[in-house]
């Protein structure tokens, strides 16, 4: 599970390597990672509350 710390972590590898092969596919990745930290920090709770409430779940 990806939080925002390991995504930091992962951009600073991506920065550490600078332009060497490989580093556009390696950004399109970071910033897919971050994208979806983003998405699941925004959307978490709301999922949780779809699917207590759907499938009748007690926290």
């Amino acid at each position: 599970k990806f939080s925002r710390f390991s995504t930091q972590q992962l951009k600073s590898l991506v920065e550490r390597f600078g332009d060497g092969p490989g580093m556009k596919i390696l950004n399109m990745t970071l910033s897919m990672v971050a994208a979806n930290v983003e998405w699941v920090s925004r959307s978490q709770s709301s999922i949780y509350s779809w699917i207590e409430s759907k499938y009748q779940l007690k926290k």
